[in-house]
């Protein structure tokens, strides 16, 4: 992850693309949305884990569908950087 951001940045500047095309503010504002759902979804789940409250069935279950919503995100920034729709 520490070199795929740098990477793309130095790609999306030496591609000559501009920082305002809608593809880039778009995977950027994923991107920030991911780390913002990443702590929303996982850390209160993980915490129950080893307590009172855990139910192990629930506990895969919110995990579950956390990790596959966390893939959609990701599947959508990867769209977003190949295909590279001009949206505005």
């Amino acid at each position: 992850m520490y070199v795929v951001v740098p990477s793309g940045m130095l790609l999306v500047w030496l591609g000559g693309y501009s920082w305002l095309t809608s593809w880039v503010v778009l995977t950027f504002a994923v991107m920030i949305g991911s780390v913002f759902f990443l702590a929303r979804a996982f850390k209160p789940t993980i915490r129950t884990f080893a307590t009172p409250h855990y139910n192990q069935a629930i506990f895969v279950q919110k995990l579950t569908r956390a990790v596959w919503l966390y893939i959609l995100l990701l599947l959508i920034m990867l769209w977003l950087m190949v295909a590279k729709p001009i949206l505005w």
